[in-house]
């Protein structure tokens, strides 16, 4: 029997009951109830970020200083070698190093050039808070973290005296209300 009809014939105003879940619960929908509204959201979700990742690239040069007539000379080259990390902004030596006596050269050295930035944002997207639910119905959670707005159903149908499982994920809420 619709609430304002049984107000009419027991000469009593419809009384509003309102319920709010935070979190998991069942609803048990009075007898003389078959219609509520519905309004709620799910949880927020997580804002995207934006880093920074820096990537260098520099050319390295070996010298190596010939036993034979002292005269240094390029020995092997590597360009557009790639590394992580901050760098120095400027291009250095490497101390000279002895080598072995098989070695054509007496000494080696490894010069690099300026790093050269090509630096590049890394982004992560944000994420959607999961849906809360009940009674057929889908409550959005928000997208990043930004204030969730309620999905409202007014006049939603339901059985007198039937029982509905809400579910509400930890930061949502659903709050339902009827006239008895």
């Amino acid at each position: 029997m619709k609430a304002w009809l049984f107000a009419l014939i027991t000469g009593r105003r419809p009384q509003l009951v309102t319920q709010t879940f935070t979190a998991n619960g069942v609803l048990v929908v009075p007898a003389s109830v078959n219609a509520l509204n519905m309004s709620g959201y799910g949880p927020r979700g997580v804002n995207g970020s934006t880093s920074r990742v820096d990537q260098y690239k520099r050319d390295i040069i070996y010298y190596g200083v010939r036993k034979s007539d002292g005269v240094t000379v390029v020995d092997f080259q590597q360009f557009g070698v790639t590394a992580q990390g901050s760098a120095p902004a400027f291009a250095y030596c490497d101390a000279p190093v002895s080598t072995g006596p098989t070695s054509e050269y007496s000494s080696t050295q490894a010069c690099y050039s300026n790093f050269v930035d090509t630096s590049y944002d890394f982004t992560t997207p944000p994420t959607t808070g999961a849906s809360a639910t009940g009674v057929g119905k889908t409550f959005p959670g928000s997208t990043g973290n930004v204030a969730q707005t309620p999905t409202v159903f007014t006049n939603v149908a339901v059985t007198p005296g039937a029982s509905y499982n809400i579910v509400v994920p930890t930061g949502g809420s659903v709050t339902i209300s009827y006239y008895v």
